[in-house]
């Protein structure tokens, strides 16, 4: 967004579409960063992480980097807090995540697994991007049927 931002692009940030009354969700993703289960220093690790991620952290990374916090009030400081963009940001960050309902969803792993040895071939680059598509729609039939199952369990 802050790239975006720079380049003086006309841009803006919406909601996903909800249905009715139900929660809206969003398809937003952070930054990971964690500590590496091999670290020699892992109380530093963990002090600098607990800043890194808190509200100081972040708004050192909102002024000094290229990283608009998720973090509602250090957002609400940043330097145009007023544009429309923003105020969307803010808005979609306090939309449920699509993770937390999947996790929830009888057939949202289950449709996750189905993939992910493709996934694995395309990050390791043991497929071509022309190979994609027909891999994708080999897997179609598995996913569906997955899905007809968990429909079963759905309430109307």
């Amino acid at each position: 967004m802050l790239n975006a931002v720079k380049a003086g692009k006309n841009f803006g940030v919406v909601r996903e579409p909800g249905v009715g009354d139900n929660p809206r969700h969003v398809n937003a993703w952070s930054l990971l960063v964690g500590i590496w289960e091999g670290s020699q220093h892992p109380e530093e690790a963990w002090t600098f992480l607990k800043w890194y991620v808190g509200p100081e952290g972040q708004k050192f990374l909102m002024d000094n980097a290229n990283l608009f916090p998720s973090i509602d009030s250090v957002a609400k400081q940043y330097k145009d807090a007023d544009k429309d963009y923003v105020k969307g940001f803010l808005e979609v960050l306090n939309d449920t995540q699509v993770a937390i309902w999947r996790g929830a969803h009888p057939s949202g792993t289950k449709v996750e697994a189905s993939i992910t040895d493709l996934w694995d071939k395309i990050k390791l680059g043991l497929i071509t991007k022309d190979q994609i598509k027909g891999e994708l729609n080999a897997l179609v039939p598995k996913a569906q049927a997955v899905l007809d199952e968990a429909k079963k369990t759905l309430l109307y």
